[in-house]
């Protein structure tokens, strides 16, 4: 009979030879002759190594899943930031509060000069925020004709701050 101890290094080494993907009949024959056991008593055995070879797969799951989402919560909460990065400056060029540099040709030479944005900078920058927040929505002229029509929907409070920009 064998000791705790020899029990617990056998169940472990049989595990081993499992997770290596040996056949069980082999592992079988190897440990019964090895130890001098019957094979229902390494059948007991395996039942043990497989619990312990489960708890080692699922702490190996439990470290990927971790590992997956710090990645994904990492590239989310980059692209949430530049998101919201990117819908912040278009807010202040289609409210006219970012100057640019411009570069203006002289018969004195080149000069830098700072401007807000103009008529057309201030449309495209309010098409790009309707754009991403979802405001575009796309209805079909007839049922003879398959090309949509896209209808812009421009919220009241844009519109309230378009009429105020001189």
């Amino acid at each position: 009979m064998a000791t705790k101890h020899e029990m617990s290094l056998r169940i472990n080494d049989i595990a081993e030879r499992l997770e290596e993907g040996i056949p069980r009949a082999e592992v079988m024959r190897e440990f019964a002759g090895k130890w001098g056991v019957s094979e229902r008593t390494i059948e007991r055995y395996m039942i043990f190594a497989n619990d312990i070879l489960s708890h080692r797969l699922n702490e190996r799951e439990a470290v990927l899943d971790a590992m997956r989402s710090e990645a994904i919560t990492e590239s989310i909460e980059t692209t949430l930031r530049s998101t919201i990065e990117l819908e912040a400056r278009l807010c202040a060029i289609a409210e006219g509060l970012i100057e640019v540099e411009r570069t203006v040709h002289t018969r004195e030479g080149v000069i830098k000069v700072m401007q807000k944005p103009g008529y057309s900078e201030i449309l495209r920058a309010i098409d790009k925020i309707l754009k991403m927040r979802g405001c575009y929505s796309i209805k079909a002229k007839s049922v003879l004709s398959p090309q949509p029509v896209i209808k812009l929907v421009i919220p009241e409070e844009l519109m309230d701050r378009l009429k105020n920009i001189k």
